[in-house]
């Protein structure tokens, strides 16, 4: 009623058609021996947590004398201690006094690239954002780079000597410093200006 015919590898030769009698201690007969080996690898600038770079003819020969594969390399980031990444876009926050927020300085601040000096207006309100144009990471296969954006936040000393607390004693009767009322419109201010 018909033939049935099954086809498979040898299982003495693998299918290479020879047969090693005397295999090698190293490999086995494989042709191959397993050694560890450090490679250089350029990162690009604007790569992100996931990417991964292919290194064609970097992987383990084949079987045999058979081609190399190729190595997959994924990219891990790992987290900044002052820097906190938004896609390109980098965030540092920044604690300054009472005095620095009411009167107005400049205040040197780290960047990528080093230190740069940011100014900070006279009635600045804590959590306020300020925006560096591209000073951010480096986009990804395009120009340019992201913005790096500083939040400031105002710093309360918990510890105040004699002639401290007593000029703070003197802030604290006058009117003009008092803090305003709160109303619908100050809590609305408020959350935009901590971007919730």
């Amino acid at each position: 009623f018909g033939q049935f015919v099954n086809v498979q590898t040898c299982d003495y030769c693998g299918g290479t058609g020879e047969i090693i009698t005397s295999p090698c201690k190293s490999c086995g007969g494989d042709g191959r021996v397993t050694i560890e080996k450090n490679i250089k690898v350029k990162i690009p600038g604007g790569v992100v947590e996931g990417n991964y770079i292919g290194l064609q003819g970097e992987g383990n020969i084949g079987p045999h004398g058979g081609p190399r594969g190729d190595i997959a390399v994924f990219i891990k980031e790992q987290p900044h201690d002052i820097f906190e990444r938004h896609d390109d876009d980098i965030l540092l926050e920044v604690p300054i006094s009472f005095a620095q927020a009411a009167l107005s300085t400049n205040i040197k601040i780290p960047t990528l690239n080093g230190k740069t000096e940011l100014k900070i207006p006279a009635g600045t309100q804590s959590g306020k954002f300020f925006r560096l144009k591209n000073k951010g990471i480096k986009h990804l296969r395009r120009a340019g780079r992201g913005d790096q954006i500083v939040r400031v936040v105002i710093w309360t000393p918990t510890k105040l000597d004699k002639k401290a607390k007593e000029l703070f004693e003197q802030l604290a009767i006058l009117e003009s410093i008092s803090p305003p009322k709160p109303t619908k419109s100050f809590f609305r201010k408020l959350k935009d200006s901590l971007g919730v």
